[in-house]
């Protein structure tokens, strides 16, 4: 039981939440591994795909909303007035 536990911490703490940059950064120790054998100094390697995997992992995120200049932090519809479907918030008939 407990060599599976020590399996289990191991692989959740190299591989964490995304297992596609646990991948990346083992295939670019790979290819600079590879590439240093060769001959070149590729040490220039390894960053380059990490920063690609993370650029390539962050696509398609939503940005945080800004604050608004009264300091508050209001992703809420501004043009039509307070949203009806908050709780308390009534609106007035037109």
């Amino acid at each position: 039981m407990i060599p599976r536990r020590i399996a289990l911490a191991v692989w959740d703490f190299v591989v964490g939440d995304d297992w596609r940059l646990a991948l990346a950064a083992v295939v670019a120790i790979g290819l600079t591994a590879v590439a240093c054998a060769l001959g070149p100094s590729a040490w220039w390697l390894a960053p380059l795909i990490a920063l690609a995997a993370l650029r390539w992992s962050l696509r398609g995120t939503v940005p945080a909303a800004r604050p608004s200049p009264d300091g508050g932090n209001d992703p809420g519809p501004k043009a039509g007035g307070p949203a009806v479907d908050q709780p308390g918030v009534q609106s007035s008939p037109k």
